[in-house]
Protein backbone atom coordinates (compact mmCIF):
# COMPACT_ATOMS: atom_id res chain seq x y z
CA UNK A 1 0.00 0.00 0.00
CA UNK A 2 1.30 3.47 -0.93
CA UNK A 3 2.62 5.52 1.93
CA UNK A 4 0.67 8.68 2.82
CA UNK A 5 1.97 12.19 3.21
CA UNK A 6 -0.08 15.22 4.23
CA UNK A 7 -1.70 17.42 1.61
CA UNK A 8 -2.01 20.41 3.96
CA UNK A 9 0.44 21.92 6.45
CA UNK A 10 0.03 24.47 9.21
CA UNK A 11 3.43 26.18 9.15
CA UNK A 12 3.02 28.54 12.12
CA UNK A 13 3.75 30.95 13.46
CA UNK A 14 4.27 29.80 17.06
CA UNK A 15 2.02 31.31 19.74
CA UNK A 16 -0.48 32.30 17.05
CA UNK A 17 -3.28 29.76 17.54
CA UNK A 18 -1.87 26.77 15.67
CA UNK A 19 -2.72 24.40 18.53
CA UNK A 20 -6.34 25.52 18.44
CA UNK A 21 -6.44 25.20 14.65
CA UNK A 22 -4.90 21.72 14.71
CA UNK A 23 -7.37 20.62 17.40
CA UNK A 24 -10.34 21.91 15.37
CA UNK A 25 -9.25 20.06 12.25
CA UNK A 26 -8.61 16.87 14.23
CA UNK A 27 -12.34 16.79 15.07
CA UNK A 28 -13.51 17.26 11.47
CA UNK A 29 -14.76 14.02 9.87
CA UNK A 30 -13.11 14.81 6.52
CA UNK A 31 -9.72 15.58 8.04
CA UNK A 32 -7.00 13.34 9.41
CA UNK A 33 -4.70 15.37 11.66
CA UNK A 34 -1.34 13.94 12.64
CA UNK A 35 -1.52 12.63 16.23
CA UNK A 36 1.86 14.30 16.82
CA UNK A 37 1.83 18.08 16.62
CA UNK A 38 5.17 19.73 15.82
CA UNK A 39 7.02 16.79 14.22
CA UNK A 40 9.14 19.41 12.35
CA UNK A 41 10.09 16.88 9.68
CA UNK A 42 10.59 19.29 6.77
CA UNK A 43 12.64 21.69 8.86
CA UNK A 44 14.88 18.75 9.69
CA UNK A 45 15.16 17.97 5.96
CA UNK A 46 16.14 21.57 5.24
CA UNK A 47 18.87 21.70 7.88
CA UNK A 48 20.05 20.15 11.12
CA UNK A 49 18.06 21.54 14.04
CA UNK A 50 20.31 22.61 16.88
CA UNK A 51 19.47 21.16 20.31
CA UNK A 52 22.27 22.42 22.55
CA UNK A 53 20.25 24.48 25.01
CA UNK A 54 19.13 23.41 28.50
CA UNK A 55 16.86 20.35 28.27
CA UNK A 56 16.46 20.81 24.51
CA UNK A 57 16.95 17.16 23.60
CA UNK A 58 14.38 15.94 26.11
CA UNK A 59 11.85 18.70 25.47
CA UNK A 60 12.07 18.20 21.71
CA UNK A 61 12.40 14.42 21.70
CA UNK A 62 9.21 14.21 19.61
CA UNK A 63 10.93 15.63 16.51
CA UNK A 64 10.67 13.35 13.48
CA UNK A 65 13.75 13.24 11.27
CA UNK A 66 13.27 10.04 9.23
CA UNK A 67 10.86 9.85 6.29
CA UNK A 68 9.54 6.42 7.30
CA UNK A 69 8.69 7.72 10.77
CA UNK A 70 6.99 10.76 9.26
CA UNK A 71 4.90 8.61 6.93
CA UNK A 72 3.90 6.51 9.91
CA UNK A 73 2.14 9.55 11.41
CA UNK A 74 -0.49 9.23 8.68
CA UNK A 75 -0.85 5.45 8.39
CA UNK A 76 -4.17 5.49 10.31
CA UNK A 77 -5.81 7.82 7.78
CA UNK A 78 -8.95 6.23 6.39
CA UNK A 79 -10.27 8.00 3.33
CA UNK A 80 -10.27 11.57 4.66
CA UNK A 81 -9.83 14.17 1.94
CA UNK A 82 -7.42 16.30 4.00
CA UNK A 83 -4.33 15.01 5.78
CA UNK A 84 -2.72 17.72 7.86
CA UNK A 85 0.02 18.36 10.40
CA UNK A 86 1.23 21.47 12.21
CA UNK A 87 4.88 22.40 12.75
CA UNK A 88 5.67 25.99 13.63
CA UNK A 89 9.33 25.78 12.60
CA UNK A 90 8.23 25.50 8.98
CA UNK A 91 7.83 29.28 8.87
CA UNK A 92 11.20 29.82 10.52
CA UNK A 93 14.01 27.71 9.06
CA UNK A 94 15.40 28.65 5.63
CA UNK A 95 14.87 26.08 2.91
CA UNK A 96 11.81 24.47 4.48
CA UNK A 97 9.42 25.69 1.78
CA UNK A 98 11.56 24.08 -0.91
CA UNK A 99 11.82 20.83 1.08
CA UNK A 100 8.01 20.69 1.32
CA UNK A 101 7.47 21.44 -2.38
CA UNK A 102 9.93 18.73 -3.37
CA UNK A 103 8.09 16.06 -1.36
CA UNK A 104 4.51 17.36 -1.67
CA UNK A 105 4.24 19.64 -4.73
CA UNK A 106 0.46 20.12 -4.42
CA UNK A 107 0.46 20.83 -0.68
CA UNK A 108 -1.74 23.58 0.76
CA UNK A 109 -0.02 25.91 3.22
CA UNK A 110 -1.73 27.64 6.16
CA UNK A 111 -0.13 30.33 8.33
CA UNK A 112 -1.40 32.47 11.20
CA UNK A 113 0.55 35.64 11.97
CA UNK A 114 0.43 37.68 15.17
CA UNK A 115 1.69 41.09 16.24
CA UNK A 116 5.41 40.26 16.48
CA UNK A 117 5.89 41.96 19.85
CA UNK A 118 2.97 40.07 21.42
CA UNK A 119 4.14 36.83 19.82
CA UNK A 120 7.69 37.15 21.14
CA UNK A 121 6.49 37.98 24.65
CA UNK A 122 4.00 35.10 24.61
CA UNK A 123 6.80 32.74 23.56
CA UNK A 124 8.89 33.89 26.51
CA UNK A 125 5.95 33.50 28.91
CA UNK A 126 5.34 29.97 27.62
CA UNK A 127 8.92 29.07 28.51
CA UNK A 128 8.41 30.63 31.92
CA UNK A 129 5.15 28.72 32.36
CA UNK A 130 6.96 25.48 31.54
CA UNK A 131 9.72 26.33 34.06
CA UNK A 132 12.32 26.24 31.29
CA UNK A 133 13.31 29.91 31.02
CA UNK A 134 15.46 30.81 34.08
CA UNK A 135 15.50 34.54 33.38
CA UNK A 136 12.64 36.40 35.07
CA UNK A 137 13.43 39.53 33.02
CA UNK A 138 12.25 39.44 29.38
CA UNK A 139 14.68 42.23 28.48
CA UNK A 140 17.62 40.10 29.67
CA UNK A 141 16.34 37.07 27.76
CA UNK A 142 16.26 39.19 24.60
CA UNK A 143 19.76 40.49 25.31
CA UNK A 144 21.06 36.94 25.60
CA UNK A 145 19.18 35.64 22.56
CA UNK A 146 21.99 36.17 20.01
CA UNK A 147 24.55 34.34 22.16
CA UNK A 148 22.07 31.54 22.83
CA UNK A 149 21.49 31.11 19.10
CA UNK A 150 25.24 31.16 18.44
CA UNK A 151 25.67 28.44 21.08
CA UNK A 152 23.13 26.17 19.38
CA UNK A 153 20.18 26.63 21.71
CA UNK A 154 17.02 25.31 20.02
CA UNK A 155 14.43 27.45 18.27
CA UNK A 156 12.22 27.58 21.36
CA UNK A 157 14.61 30.17 22.85
CA UNK A 158 14.52 32.42 19.74
CA UNK A 159 11.88 34.83 20.97
CA UNK A 160 12.56 37.93 18.88
CA UNK A 161 13.99 36.17 15.84
CA UNK A 162 10.94 33.97 15.35
CA UNK A 163 8.79 37.10 15.10
CA UNK A 164 10.56 38.16 11.88
CA UNK A 165 8.14 36.70 9.34
CA UNK A 166 8.97 38.35 6.02
CA UNK A 167 12.02 36.48 4.69
CA UNK A 168 10.74 33.00 5.44
CA UNK A 169 7.18 33.65 4.26
CA UNK A 170 8.62 35.17 1.08
CA UNK A 171 10.19 31.77 0.37
CA UNK A 172 6.71 30.22 0.35
CA UNK A 173 5.41 32.85 -2.08
CA UNK A 174 8.40 32.15 -4.32
CA UNK A 175 8.03 28.36 -4.04
CA UNK A 176 4.27 27.72 -4.13
CA UNK A 177 1.48 29.16 -6.28
CA UNK A 178 -0.42 31.92 -4.51
CA UNK A 179 -3.65 29.90 -4.46
CA UNK A 180 -1.87 27.23 -2.39
CA UNK A 181 -1.24 29.70 0.44
CA UNK A 182 -3.72 30.89 3.06
CA UNK A 183 -2.52 33.57 5.47
CA UNK A 184 -4.61 34.48 8.51
CA UNK A 185 -4.01 37.14 11.15
CA UNK A 186 -4.24 36.12 14.80
CA UNK A 187 -7.01 38.62 15.51
CA UNK A 188 -9.25 36.78 13.01
CA UNK A 189 -9.55 33.96 15.54
CA UNK A 190 -11.86 36.24 17.53
CA UNK A 191 -14.54 35.55 14.89
CA UNK A 192 -14.49 31.72 14.88
CA UNK A 193 -17.43 31.26 12.47
CA UNK A 194 -15.83 33.41 9.79
CA UNK A 195 -12.39 31.92 10.38
CA UNK A 196 -13.68 28.34 10.10
CA UNK A 197 -15.68 29.18 6.97
CA UNK A 198 -12.65 30.69 5.20
CA UNK A 199 -10.38 27.86 6.29
CA UNK A 200 -12.84 25.19 5.17
CA UNK A 201 -13.31 26.84 1.78
CA UNK A 202 -9.55 26.84 1.29
CA UNK A 203 -9.28 23.14 2.21
CA UNK A 204 -12.36 22.13 0.22
CA UNK A 205 -14.31 20.73 3.17
CA UNK A 206 -17.64 21.54 4.77
CA UNK A 207 -17.35 24.19 7.49
CA UNK A 208 -18.08 22.66 10.89
CA UNK A 209 -18.76 25.72 12.98
CA UNK A 210 -20.41 23.47 15.57
CA UNK A 211 -16.99 22.00 16.41
CA UNK A 212 -15.81 25.43 17.43
CA UNK A 213 -12.33 26.82 17.81
CA UNK A 214 -11.29 26.48 21.43
CA UNK A 215 -8.39 28.66 22.55
CA UNK A 216 -5.71 26.24 23.73
CA UNK A 217 -2.17 26.48 25.10
CA UNK A 218 -2.30 30.02 26.57
CA UNK A 219 0.90 31.71 27.72
CA UNK A 220 1.63 33.33 31.06
CA UNK A 221 3.21 32.75 34.45
CA UNK A 222 1.73 30.18 36.81
CA UNK A 223 0.09 31.40 40.00
CA UNK A 224 0.39 27.96 41.63
CA UNK A 225 2.91 25.31 40.61
CA UNK A 226 1.14 22.72 42.79
CA UNK A 227 -2.20 23.22 41.04
CA UNK A 228 -0.53 22.99 37.65
CA UNK A 229 1.40 19.84 38.50
CA UNK A 230 -1.74 18.18 39.85
CA UNK A 231 -3.90 19.09 36.87
CA UNK A 232 -1.31 17.90 34.35
CA UNK A 233 -0.46 14.64 36.11
CA UNK A 234 3.06 15.61 37.11
CA UNK A 235 2.85 14.94 40.86
CA UNK A 236 1.51 11.85 42.66
CA UNK A 237 -2.05 13.15 43.09
CA UNK A 238 -2.16 14.27 39.49
CA UNK A 239 -0.95 10.93 38.17
CA UNK A 240 -3.65 9.12 40.14
CA UNK A 241 -6.36 11.45 38.82
CA UNK A 242 -5.06 11.08 35.27
CA UNK A 243 -5.45 7.30 35.46
CA UNK A 244 -9.07 7.56 36.64
CA UNK A 245 -10.52 10.41 34.61
CA UNK A 246 -11.72 10.03 30.99
CA UNK A 247 -9.36 11.58 28.44
CA UNK A 248 -11.94 14.13 27.22
CA UNK A 249 -12.59 15.25 30.81
CA UNK A 250 -8.87 15.58 31.44
CA UNK A 251 -8.36 17.69 28.35
CA UNK A 252 -11.16 20.11 29.13
CA UNK A 253 -10.29 20.28 32.81
CA UNK A 254 -6.62 20.93 32.17
CA UNK A 255 -7.38 23.82 29.83
CA UNK A 256 -9.76 25.36 32.38
CA UNK A 257 -7.17 25.04 35.14
CA UNK A 258 -4.42 26.40 32.90
CA UNK A 259 -6.37 29.54 31.98
CA UNK A 260 -7.46 30.19 35.58
CA UNK A 261 -3.98 29.57 36.97
CA UNK A 262 -2.12 31.93 34.64
CA UNK A 263 -1.26 35.57 35.00
CA UNK A 264 0.15 37.69 32.19
CA UNK A 265 2.53 40.35 33.52
CA UNK A 266 2.33 43.63 31.65
CA UNK A 267 5.13 44.17 29.17
CA UNK A 268 7.34 47.14 30.04
CA UNK A 269 6.18 50.02 27.76
CA UNK A 270 9.73 51.16 26.98
CA UNK A 271 10.78 47.65 26.01
CA UNK A 272 7.65 47.28 23.89
CA UNK A 273 8.46 50.49 22.04
CA UNK A 274 12.04 49.39 21.44
CA UNK A 275 10.94 46.00 20.17
CA UNK A 276 8.25 47.45 17.91
CA UNK A 277 10.67 49.86 16.26
CA UNK A 278 12.94 46.91 15.54
CA UNK A 279 10.14 45.09 13.73
CA UNK A 280 9.02 48.07 11.63
CA UNK A 281 10.88 47.20 8.42
CA UNK A 282 9.84 43.55 8.57
CA UNK A 283 6.18 44.50 9.08
CA UNK A 284 6.24 46.99 6.20
CA UNK A 285 7.70 44.37 3.85
CA UNK A 286 5.28 41.74 5.11
CA UNK A 287 2.16 43.78 4.48
CA UNK A 288 3.23 44.27 0.87
CA UNK A 289 3.93 40.55 0.49
CA UNK A 290 0.58 39.35 1.84
CA UNK A 291 -1.40 42.41 0.73
CA UNK A 292 -2.86 43.03 4.18
CA UNK A 293 -2.99 46.22 6.23
CA UNK A 294 -0.71 45.73 9.25
CA UNK A 295 -0.62 49.33 10.48
CA UNK A 296 -2.12 48.24 13.79
CA UNK A 297 1.12 46.30 14.42
CA UNK A 298 3.12 49.50 13.98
Amino acid sequence: MAKSLPNALIIGAPRCGTTSLHAHLALHPDVYASPTKEPQYFSSEAQEIQLEGPNDREALSHLVTRLEDYERLFEEANGQSVLVEASTTYIYFPGTARAIRQRIPDCKIIAILRDPVARAYSDYLRQRRNREEPLADFREALRQEPSRIASGWAYRWHYRTRSLYYDRLKEYFETFPTNALKIFLYEELSDPARFITELSSFLGIEPRIDIGLERLNPGGELRSQTLHRTAFGINTAGKMFSRLAPRSTLRRGRQLVLRANLRVPELDPDLEMTLRSGFTRDIEQLQELIDRDLQHWL
